[in-house]
Parts: structure tokens; sequence; C-alpha cells
């Protein structure tokens, strides 16, 4: 085998294992090489400027005397540049050589070293983990508080649209939920109703995203329990890395698996949570809302209280009889 030049086409699609999605991007792009190129030398004179965004968000977030209380930790990325030239190969070899009428998707299609800041939005990123799901709503209270959230200021267009100096920072697009168990999606629901959209995730990614425009620079924030961090982080390292493996299939089920698992850990520990402090929002709340709304059924929440069963472990730890656990998790969903 012939040694690749490092900084070479061929060494790039080697080290990354690009060959079918360049293949595929290069029927789009004819000088796809050439123009990851110049955006590499662009978005290098760009980098010390990110950082120095992400850094100042990054404080005034955990300066914030409320969510110093809440935030089990908190820290920025900025995007590297092989990661950035990866992904643009990616988004354009998933198009098709005829346009569809897929936005999200197509506004690839026209990338170039003009505006790929324009397109890709989370080439900065703040991660801010909390300890249970119910914290978010702080979280959320404040990145509304502080970034204008209105529906008028939305991007339609990313190109068209984009704003270089947009004065005051304002939320770029309605902000994503993506969760994994019907316990998750109404939970946010209740917390906050119609104003997300809300994705239901089949791998079991659970994590909430704000994309945010600030000095004419996008950023992403994701807002995630430490559970759902602790999954998400082992997923990304074994399984999105090795997905072209022999034996991804078998590594992607016992993901699942793994996801199935976080869920009940979870589940324990937000109600023990509410408990404490005397929330109970999902279990309060919500079965007293269910109770007015029999009329409709068999409600989610029922569901829910029913597969979790811990109000009925509840009962027989106060009536002191005897409760013990296999050591199986699926004794306990």
């Amino acid at each position: 085998m012939s040694r690749r030049k490092k900084g070479s086409k061929e060494a790039f699609i080697y080290d990354n294992n690009l060959k079918e999605e360049f293949e595929s991007a290069e029927r789009i792009k004819s000088d796809l090489w050439e123009m990851l190129n110049k955006i590499e030398h662009l978005y290098g004179e760009r980098a010390e400027n990110s950082r120095s965004l992400a850094q100042g968000l990054l404080v005034s977030i955990l300066e914030d005397a409320e969510l110093s209380k809440i935030i089990h930790s908190a820290r920025y990325r900025v995007k590297d540049t092989n990661s950035l030239k990866v992904k643009i190969v990616k988004k354009l070899g998933q198009l098709s050589v005829y346009e569809c009428d897929d936005y999200d998707k197509e506004k690839y299609r026209s990338i170039d070293e003009n505006n790929y800041y324009k397109i890709i939005t989370d080439l900065i990123g703040v991660r801010i983990i909390i300890r249970y799901r119910e914290q978010w709503s702080k979280v959320d209270k404040w990145i509304t508080e502080h970034f204008l959230n209105n529906s008028s200021y939305y991007i339609k267009n990313y190109i068209r649209d984009y704003k270089s100096d947009p004065g005051i920072p304002f939320i770029v697009e309605t902000p994503k939920v993506y969760y994994r168990s019907d316990q998750d999606k109404v939970f946010y629901e209740h917390v906050k109703e119609n104003s997300y959209s809300m994705i239901e995730s089949k791998s079991g990614y659970n994590s909430v995203h704000y994309i945010i425009n600030k000095d004419g620079k996008y950023i992403e924030i994701q807002v995630r329990t430490i559970y759902d961090e602790a999954w998400s982080e082992c997923t990304h390292d074994i399984v999105y890395k090795n997905k072209k493996l022999k034996r991804s299939n078998e590594i992607d089920y016992i993901s699942r698996c793994l996801s199935q698992q976080t869920i009940a850990a979870e589940t324990m520990v937000n109600y023990m949570y509410e408990l404490v402090n005397g929330t109970n929002i999902i279990y309060r709340d919500l079965l007293n809302r269910d109770k007015k709304e029999e009329h409709k059924g068999y409600s989610d929440i029922t569901h829910i209280t029913e597969k979790i069963n811990i109000e009925k472990r509840m009962d027989l730890l106060s009536q002191n009889k005897q409760e013990t656990f296999s050591g199986n998790i699926d004794d306990l969903i």
C-alpha cells in the first residue's frame, strides 16, 4: 500500500473512512476538495474569536446565582477543522443529484467557503449538565430571558436570513426536544406545552437543543441530565464512531438496551428528587390532570405510572412490607 501524504485528499478520505461519502459528495460539488481547503483556511481565522465568544457565554451561565445551584457541570467546544470537513462531506454525500423538498437537507447543496458558517449552526457548542430533569425548566427560563425567543425572528432560509449583526441575541429556530421515552415527552409537554419541536429518538438520545445567534455567530446550547450525558458519551465513542464495523448492529442493539437501563435509573432518581422537594410534577400534577380526562381513555401518564410501578412500591415500604430487588432491571420496569 502506497503511503498517503499527510494533508492530502487521499489521507483525509482514508483517515475518516469516507470513501463512499466523498464520491457521492463530489457528484454534487466537483470542486469539493478545493472548497474544503478554502473553508479550512477561513475557519482557522475565525477560531479564536469563536472561542472567546463561547467562553464569555459559559462564564455568564456559571456566574448566574440560580443556575450555579443546579448545574452539575458545563463546558464549551469549538468544532475542530477536521470534524467540520467531515460533516460537510457527509451532508453533501446524503444528497441526491435531484433536489427534494426537505430544506434541512437541501440547504447543504449550495454550501461553499462564503456561506458555510451560515448553514452549519453547531460550529460553537455549549453543553449544560443538570442533575435532575426537573431542573431543566430553570435553565430554559434563563435562556429565554437572555435570548429573544420570538417566532418572527426564526430563520427560514439560512443564507438569505442570516444576520451578521443581530443587535439583540436571539433564538434562531424552535428549540428541539429529543426524547427517548413517553415519560420524558409528557414531562416536557407538561412544563412548557407547544413551545418545542418534539423529536422521538429511536436510538435513545435525550437532550434539549437551542440555537442562538450572538454577535453574528450561531451557538448551539444543549441541556441534558447526567444520565443523558453518560449514555450519550459512551454511545458517541463506541457506537457512532464505529458504524461501519462488522458487529455494528450488535453494538447498536446493546446501546439501546443501555438506554433503557438509563431510563429506569433516572426515573427513580427524579422521583426521589420530587419527593424530597415536594414538587411531584409528573406523578402528582399529571395524575390529577388525567383524572379529569378519564373519558378520553387510557392516558399516557397512567400507562407510564403502571409501567414504572413506583407508587405501588412506595406503598409497600410505608406498610413495612419487605420489598426486594433481584438485580434484574426488568423487574423494576
